[in-house]
């Protein structure tokens, strides 16, 4: 539909609702555009140190990420109010994560999990009970990026490392549906 260039390269995880709020993937402040990538701003600072945040999700009141931090095990899920603000951990996943998403047809996340060989994706409550998931053993290391589908009640993952370019639809009980590049 369009592209926009971000404030700040580390601008990587963003919630969406009438507006584009980030939340920086290192410490430090996020910015806000409008749904053409308008800049409007700096946000107060949102990211108060958590590491590779590569994802985002939002429910319109709360935003969610997962601090990746790549192999060590600082990893862990992190809500904030709706402009990112009062950034804390939420709960620690079952492994190292990335992706992360909303959906809204039963008020729940998804989040993908990147723990070569067993890559997946982990289903929880909000409140970080597992409810289950899915692995897919064919990725390396895709995952970065998930996103809920609502028009469809499935899932998108991106690719990452050997299927960088390559879009991944999933059903919500694991069977892969589609594969787009």
């Amino acid at each position: 539909v369009g592209t926009f260039n971000r404030a700040s390269a580390n601008d990587n995880a963003f919630a969406v609702t009438s507006d584009i709020k980030s939340f920086e993937r290192f410490s430090g402040n996020g910015h806000n555009y409008d749904l053409s990538g308008a800049y409007l701003g700096p946000l107060a600072s949102t990211n108060p140190g958590f590491q590779d945040c590569y994802d985002g999700a939002t429910d319109g009141t709360n935003t969610w990420t997962v601090g990746h931090n790549d192999f060590n095990t600082n990893f862990a899920v992190i809500q904030g109010g709706a402009d990112w603000s009062g950034a804390g951990v939420l709960f620690t996943p079952t492994d190292r994560s990335s992706g992360i998403t909303f959906d809204s047809s039963d008020g729940t996340l998804w989040i993908s999990r990147n723990i070569g060989g067993s890559d997946g994706i982990d289903h929880y409550a909000t409140n970080g009970t597992y409810l289950g998931g899915f692995t897919y053993n064919f990725l390396n290391g895709a995952g970065y990026g998930l996103a809920y589908d609502a028009a469809d009640d499935t899932l998108w993952l991106s690719g990452g490392f050997g299927t960088s370019g390559d879009l991944f639809q999933f059903s919500k009980s694991g069977t892969l549906l589609n594969t787009l590049t």
